[in-house]
This record gives C-alpha cells, sequence and structure tokens, in this order.
C-alpha cells in the first residue's frame, strides 16, 4: 500500500475500485482502501511469520528487503541471481519442516517472497472473480498483464485473457513458451502500458480512443436510476475534459465548440471558485471564453479522481469528486469539488449543472489539522 500511495503522490494515478498489493497477499476496496478482511483471514491458514524471520536469519544469503516492501502475509528477500533458485528451493524445505504451509516464489532474478499458500496474485484474482459473481457483477473481458514470474500465477486464473509486456523478465517468457497452449495470451510487440494497449486491441476489449472521450459523446434518454448515476459521471468527466482542452486551445475557438459548456449550464447557476468568487452562469461563461488557449504553452494536465454520485430527489443528483492539475514542471495540485446535476435530455450526457463549488485540497486539508 506504501508503494500505491507514493505513486499516486507523484503520478496521475486514479484511485481503483480494487486493489490487488504485495504479490497478492493484500485487497482493498472502495473509494478508501479499505482491508478485505475476509481474504486476510483466509492466509492466516498455515501462516507464521516469526518462523519465516528466523529461519532466513539462518541464510545469509538472503537479504531482507526494505521495510515498504514487507507485510503481514508476506516476507521479501533479495538474493544474488546466481543462487536465487537454489535459495528458494533450500527456504522452502526448512519452512517445510517447521510446519508451515507457505510458497516460495522467485522472480525478476533477483527478488524472492514467502507467502502463505492460499495467497498469489492469480489467487487473489480469482478470489475477487468469485466474490464479484456471488454479487451478480459476472466478470468478462478480464485482462491480466505481467512482467516477471510473480505474475505466472495471473495467467493461470480462468476464463482471462493475458499480455506479456515485450521488456518481461526471463522467467516469464520461459513460462509463457511452455505453457500458452489456449492462445489467450498475447506476447506483445511493445513495452510497459504500450503493451497493455495493444492487448486491448488485439482481444477487441472496447473502442480504439480513450474511454472517456467515447463515453462521454452519447446522450442517455432514459430513466434507468444506475443509468442516470453512469451519466453523472460522464458529465464530470466529460466537462473537466473540455475545460482542459479550451484552456490549451486543442478545440477549435467557435461557437459550436464553446456550447459544451453553455448548453449544459442552468441560467440560474451559482459557481463558487477556490479563490472564494462566487460567479452567475453568465458570469461563468464570459470568464472561460476570455481564457481560450491561455495555458496553451504550460503543459497543463487534469485528471478527476473518487467521483460519487448521490440522487437526490427525482433527476436530481448531488456528485462529489477530487480534482487534480499539474503544469509543467510542478507539483500537482488537489482540489475538493461538489455540484447538483438536473436532468436534461437535450444535453450531451443527458445532466445540466445547477451548483458547482471547488475549493483547494491543501487549504482545507490544513484547517482540517487545526
Amino acid at each position: 500500500m506504501h508503494r500505491f500511495m507514493e505513486l499516486q503522490k507523484d503520478a496521475p494515478v486514479l484511485t481503483p475500485d480494487i486493489l490487488i498489493l504485495s504479490v497478492g497477499t493484500e485487497i482493498r476496496l472502495g473509494s478508501s482502501l479499505e482491508v478485505d478482511k475476509v481474504w486476510a483471514q483466509e492466509l492466516d491458514d498455515g501462516w507464521d511469520r516469526d518462523i519465516i524471520v528466523q529461519e532466513a536469519l539462518k541464510m545469509p544469503d538472503l537479504r531482507f528487503q526494505e521495510e515498504p516492501d514487507q507485510g503481514s502475509h508476506k516476507v521479501s528477500f533479495k538474493v544474488d541471481r546466481s543462487k536465487g533458485e537454489e535459495m528458494q528451493n533450500i527456504l522452502s524445505m526448512r519452512l517445510l519442516n517447521r510446519g508451515l504451509k507457505v510458497r516460495v516464489v522467485y522472480s525478476s532474478g533477483v527478488d524472492l517472497d514467502v507467502l502463505p499458500y492460499k495467497a498469489g496474485k492469480g489467487q487473489a484474482l480469482s478470489y475477487l472473480v468469485a466474490k464479484l459473481n456471488e454479487n451478480g457483477m459476472i466478470h468478462k473481458n478480464v485482462l491480466v498483464c505481467g512482467d516477471s514470474g510473480n505474475d505466472i500465477d495471473l495467467f493461470t486464473v480462468k476464463g482471462v485473457h493475458g499480455v506479456i509486456v515485450s521488456n518481461a523478465q526471463e522467467e516469464l517468457v520461459k513460462w509463457h513458451w511452455l505453457n500458452n497452449s489456449n492462445g489467450n495470451i498475447l506476447r506483445a510487440s511493445q513495452r510497459c502500458a504500450a503493451a497493455i494497449v495493444e492487448a486491448l486491441h488485439h482481444f477487441n476489449f472496447g473502442p480504439h480512443v480513450h474511454q472517456t472521450e467515447k463515453i462521454c459523446e452519447k446522450p442517455l434518454h432514459n430513466s434507468d436510476y444506475s443509468s442516470h448515476l453512469g451519466a453523472v459521471h460522464r458529465e464530470v468527466v466529460g466537462l473537466n475534459m473540455f475545460m482542459v482542452k479550451w484552456l490549451l486551445g486543442e478545440v477549435p475557438n467557435s461557437e459550436s465548440s464553446f456550447s459544451r459548456l453553455s448548453c449544459v449550464l442552468n441560467d440560474n447557476m451559482k459557481v463558487i471558485l477556490p479563490e472564494g468568487i462566487e460567479l452567475t452562469a453568465e458570469e461563468f461563461i464570459c470568464k472561460i471564453r476570455r481564457e481560450y488557449g491561455s495555458l496553451q504553452e504550460s503543459g497543463l494536465y487534469i485528471w478527476v479522481d473518487k467521483v460519487t454520485a448521490k440522487q437526490l430527489a427525482e433527476g436530481l443528483y448531488l456528485v462529489t469528486w477530487q480534482p487534480w492539475e499539474r503544469l509543467s514542471g510542478m507539483p500537482k495540485k488537489g482540489y475538493y469539488a461538489s455540484a447538483i446535476l438536473k436532468s436534461k435530455v437535450e444535453a450531451p450526457n443527458g445532466m445540466e449543472w445547477l451548483h458547482y463549488h471547488k475549493t483547494l485540497r491543501e487549504l482545507m486539508d490544513i484547517q482540517s489539522l487545526q
């Protein structure tokens, strides 16, 4: 979890609905990323961390990894590449003789992880798939991605498709050569994240454009509650995308382009900016119109996270989210935002804005500590 939080501080990483961490020994759920306690209890069977540490201390060729890479159900070491498989076999036998049921996973040529026998990335994924199925959310189009030996379990989960990046470690490439009999695993020609995009195309998992751009083109014309909540989400993402493109001058400075904003703002709308300034819809529209292309050379990047929506009344919705922005060479800046949206059939996503309030995140965090 520590590694994910460090990454999220520095990069535009959205908060996922589910996180599988620490080689499948930890599962986090929801926007608050609470620990899945049922999974944690499953891993207690046959596990004793103290015994593992005791045995490891007897083996000088094992070097404990840093604290952030350790876990309550994971003990991790660094080993010399020439001794990796030997240390894996010796430690496995010693722990078996101590009565433990564990898995010792060797990956990347230098990493050795001791996990509960029920743990692993594939086992955690199988657990989550079963959990989703029990709640009526049948999984489909599951894509797993990997680059090292501790990802092998992912590719063995029934019904999934997989992609192995072109820069994968030798142990994963070798496993793929010996085991890819069903054709559901792609050995990508691209590296890293580009390989995932390649796999989405290869398996035809969705449109070949950014998903948020695609869904924002689709109007909503039905009264289904869950669909309306989806429309609220799409409208928040869609309007934020338009705003950044407008400020960067990436859309034409024309009435037809600007209508994306003006057609979704109710005439009686109130806008409260982070500076504490309150604007009417007309004043806000005039302000944004004047700012066309004003950040063209800034390298502005905007993303939205943790979008949640709640129905207040028929056709009326409260939505909250966390906007983030970054200018080239500058640290990212966070905000809290809330809005009230109302159904409007002729609007791009079937929604119009009645109220919008944006507050600088750092200011609120400071106040909460006082």
